[in-house]
């Protein structure tokens, strides 16, 4: 219970007095972080650290904050297309919660390696929705980019949540930000949920608003006109995160499906509302919402807290969520997959290329 408190607090959900004192005691600590940031960098400037250069290009996609602003499905969409175009990618990850050294191989050109409980849920997702693109995961992305350029020929890195790794050199860096909480809070770690503060924008190349469905067109122009000091208006760009396809027991569903149908909710992911906003926009009467932590690792008993609360409901989860339970049963339990659309790809594209050949 205090953990989920303090979460809450730091992600500017609770908001009353005693959040407020929580995060004062804090902000100290975020001072001191963004001191010690500002001076770990500057140690590349002064040339006493050095940054590794790969063979091969690198497009880096990442946030400033923490939790769900699109960027697994954005780099799914980015991979697709370098796909379309001839280009070999391989994906560099971290793996959130795996604990072995060394680099995992996820999938290579031909095959899926490794499970959701192996690799993380992220990079099985990855794994099993880009064939023929190699996804790796290590905490060290040197080791792992290395050995990708040796042993996979690839023609492009793409670095997933790279943003904050210091130590590769990056070609191109893709900022995904959430259209409805750009900022999160508003404060950096560990009073808030920024891992940089807003001036870190200024390393942006490209930048995309998700969750634009969210939030009206006014709103989307006052934004960039904020971010335009950091990133060209011909750098921006808008996406939707659409719902695709409903899987039940018996196989795809019709999205209407849905439509005024009582439904039990639950997900592990960073921005938990934006699943529960898109079932409700779908005609769904979301009873139940059940959040459990980002990548829960989720067991037996969580599965019958689920059902015990759905109580002969629907239940309702994400793809994402779906892929740690394994072979856990779940009664009348539908996974809806949604998809990252952005708005004037061909834009998107021709900006991408001119960004790579410099």
């Amino acid at each position: 219970m205090i953990l989920r408190y303090l979460e809450k607090v730091v992600c500017g959900e609770e908001m009353n007095f005693g959040s407020k004192v929580v995060r004062a005691l804090l902000l100290p600590f975020s001072w001191l972080y963004l001191g010690g940031l500002g001076f770990y960098l500057k140690l590349y400037d002064w040339g006493l650290k050095k940054r590794t250069r790969l063979g091969v290009p690198v497009i880096c996609v990442g946030n400033i904050t923490f939790g769900g602003t699109g960027k697994t499905p954005f780099v799914r969409m980015l991979c697709e297309f370098l796909q379309k175009n001839g280009v070999r990618p391989v994906v560099l990850t971290r793996g959130h919660g795996v604990k072995h050294e060394g680099t995992i191989i996820v999938s290579d050109y031909e095959n899926v390696l490794a499970n959701a409980g192996q690799a993380g849920d992220e990079p099985y997702l990855l794994a099993k929705s880009l064939p023929g693109v190699p996804i790796l995961v290590d905490r060290d992305r040197r080791r792992s980019g290395a050995w990708a350029c040796e042993n996979l020929k690839p023609d492009v890195i793409v670095l997933d949540d790279g943003m904050q790794y210091w130590q590769l050199e990056k070609d191109v860096t893709v900022v995904i930000m959430d259209a409805v909480r750009p900022f999160g809070s508003g404060y950096v770690m560990p009073a808030g949920d920024m891992r940089e503060s807003e001036k870190s924008l200024e390393r942006a190349d490209l930048m995309v608003f998700s969750h634009c469905e969210s939030v009206t067109n006014d709103y989307l122009i006052d934004l960039a006109k904020r971010l335009n000091k950091y990133v060209d208006y011909d750098n921006m760009f808008c996406a939707s995160h659409i719902p695709v396809k409903l899987t039940g027991e018996e196989g795809e569903t019709d999205l209407s499906f849905l439509r005024d149908k009582d439904v039990t909710a639950f997900c592990g992911i960073g921005n938990p509302n934006s699943f529960f906003d898109t079932l409700e926009r779908l005609g769904a009467r979301v009873c139940g919402r059940i959040i459990f932590s980002d990548h829960m690792d989720y067991t037996e008993a969580d599965m019958a807290d689920v059902e015990h609360i759905a109580a002969g409901r629907i239940v309702v989860t994400t793809e994402k969520d779906a892929a740690k339970l394994e072979d856990m049963y779940v009664p009348n339990l539908y996974v809806l997959d949604i998809e990252f659309d952005l708005e004037d790809e061909e834009r998107f594209e021709d900006r991408l290329k001119k960004h790579l050949v410099g």
